[in-house]
């Protein structure tokens, strides 16, 4: 992760990923330090959160980046996770963002298999029950691919949500999902 972190050539930025020793990175954030400070609260395979404080600002608000695991069982965890902090992180702005490998209906996808499981509910339950609420989103609305022209599958994977709190401080916050790697902006 070191080299990446120093092929990005950013000046001023700091990073932290999610390495625990075992090359397991998945996430990496970065930040600029005449900007904003960080401080990492939480970190596993799936997830990191921080704690971010603009500068000029002391008011804290909290984000967690997501890589959800391919396999229903193995985002069990993630799962937890979200709904086990939801209401310690009420009081602040949190903003949950990432690629979660999961759709919340069945409208999220086109194509492949139509069959509706009982483990796509967990996501959507997830969500539901840490009273987060989708963020108002421009751009893709489906942001994976199987890369098949014949028998094309595409899925909204990539999401971003905010607590009741991040709404009401910042209730123009926007994302812009990206094509090219598929980048997510949000803007409060």
């Amino acid at each position: 992760m070191e080299a990446v972190q120093k092929g990005l050539m950013l000046s001023n930025w700091n990073h932290v990923s999610n390495d625990e020793g075992a090359c397991t990175d998945r996430i990496l954030v970065s930040w600029n330090v005449k900007k904003c400070s960080l401080i990492c609260v939480h970190k596993s395979q799936q997830w990191i959160t921080c704690e971010v404080r603009r500068n000029g600002n002391p008011e804290p608000w909290r984000v967690t980046f997501v890589y959800g695991h391919n396999t229903p069982a193995e985002r069990a965890p993630l799962w937890s996770y979200i709904t086990g902090n939801s209401q310690s992180f009420s009081a602040a702005p949190w903003l949950v963002l990432g690629d979660f490998n999961a759709v919340i209906q069945q409208s999220d996808g086109h194509g492949g298999s139509i069959a509706w499981h009982n483990h796509h509910t967990e996501f959507g339950s997830c969500i539901t029950n840490a009273e987060l609420m989708q963020i108002t989103y421009t751009g893709l609305r489906h942001t994976w691919h199987n890369g098949r022209e014949n028998g094309a599958i595409q899925k909204k994977l990539d999401w971003t949500f905010g607590n009741t709190t991040l709404h009401t401080k910042w209730a123009t916050t926007n994302t812009t999902f990206l094509p090219e790697v598929n980048p997510i902006t949000v803007l409060p």
